[in-house]
């Protein structure tokens, strides 16, 4: 509270993925856990979104590659790309080879606030929440200088609400992200904004039958 700084960093000395890299058994079962919590949403994704037929899908911080071996599951001529820190690249060669998609979706080992591989389209789940401002822009920005002219990015994340008036999921998740890792859950609004700084206008807030929404960006008219 006092220094604005994640309790997760004040505690040990180091933010929760350089601690998830540093505990390969840890790791493992974050990884798990966020296996099972996109299995739970990912009708819900396809259900509202259509994957153009020959797209390159680019999955930024995919983890295991769960949610694109999915979607690569439902749309048969599309390919993809997985794009996560080394530590976490090896698991999702094992799991796309071990759903089969190994000639349909490559995996990168990078750092996505650094640079992101070249797509139509680009999807972020539960990736933005756990970023400050500063870090959203900058994976955005990656994205939209990485995409295709016609390219739209697709955020999968909870919407805090503008006013808050009852009991909130989204709120009790925005300091569960202050605690961890300095992140947030946020409004439409404040989704607007960010796109905005990167230079790419909201396009589309698509409500799932999961907790969460699809806001859908495209590149900003000049």
């Amino acid at each position: 509270m006092q220094t604005g700084e994640p309790a997760f960093s004040h505690v040990f000395g180091h933010g929760l993925f350089e601690h998830l890299a540093r505990y390969p058994a840890l790791s493992r079962t974050f990884d798990a856990h966020m296996v099972d919590l996109t299995g739970q949403a990912a009708a819900s994704l396809l259900a509202v979104c259509r994957f153009a037929p020959a797209s390159r899908i680019v999955d930024v911080g995919g983890g295991l590659g769960a949610l694109l071996a999915r979607i690569l599951e439902t749309c048969p001529d599309a390919t993809g790309v997985v794009l996560d820190l080394p530590a976490v690249a090896e698991g999702a060669r094992r799991h796309l080879a071990a759903a089969g998609l190994t000639s349909r979706c490559e995996v990168v080992g990078g750092d996505f606030l650094q640079e992101v591989p070249a797509g139509d389209t680009y999807l972020l789940s539960h990736v933005l929440h756990n970023w400050d401002d500063e870090g959203c822009v900058r994976i955005l920005g990656n994205c939209r200088e990485a995409m295709a002219p016609a390219g739209q990015v697709l955020v999968f994340e909870r919407l805090m609400p503008e006013r808050i008036t009852k009991p909130e999921p989204a709120a009790e998740a925005g300091v569960d992200m202050l605690v961890l890792t300095g992140g947030r859950e946020r409004t439409e609004e404040e989704y607007r904004r960010l796109f905005a700084a990167a230079g790419l206008q909201l396009t589309r807030v698509q409500p799932t039958a999961s907790p969460r929404c699809v806001l859908e960006g495209r590149r900003a008219a000049s």
